[in-house]
């Protein structure tokens, strides 16, 4: 998958500053639980589809000066979050015409924590190399299948992983 994400923030001095944060999370499906039958047997299989994530949170950051010019960057966010998945199944449950679309029910709480490693290329411009963790709160979905039936649906839990480069 891949993310992209646009901040606007204040820095109070050289060690703390907060930003207001959009960022989207786009991400291809691998593997797909599609429930359990009556035997207990789940059926996950191989997926196909993708879930695409936005989110708006508020962050408060602090920097390390490490040498003149590297920084250690760690900051930590809240704020909410929505979903879309497009296109979503897996090779078991897509014969019977599970092929899900649609955008979660309600936006969703979520917290982030970020660490980075980054260098200054001039006064006011900035590389960094940074890692992020988000976990979201259960999104809800009402998906509908050809029939017409209505049913809710949701993934477990919502966490992300990524690696990220970018300027400040």
């Amino acid at each position: 998958g891949y993310s992209l994400s646009a901040l606007a923030g204040y820095r109070f001095n050289k060690r703390w500053r907060v930003d207001a944060e959009w960022a989207r999370f786009k991400n291809d499906a691998d593997m797909l639980s599609g429930g359990v039958t009556p035997d207990g047997f789940q059926l996950v299989s191989d997926a196909s589809g993708n879930a695409v994530l936005d989110s708006f949170l508020i962050n408060a950051n602090v920097d390390f000066e490490i040498h003149p010019r590297w920084t250690l960057s760690l900051g930590a966010g809240i704020g909410r979050m929505k979903s879309d998945v497009n296109d979503l199944t897996n090779d078991i449950i897509e014969g019977a015409g599970f092929i899900f679309d649609g955008e979660s029910e309600d936006w969703v709480d979520v917290v982030q924590f970020k660490a980075g490693l980054g260098y200054a290329v001039t006064d006011n411009l900035e590389v960094f190399a940074q890692y992020r963790f988000v976990n979201a709160d259960k999104f809800e979905f009402e998906f509908r299948l050809p029939n017409g039936t209505i049913f809710p649906a949701g993934p477990k839990d919502t966490k992300i992983d990524s690696g990220e480069i970018g300027l400040r």
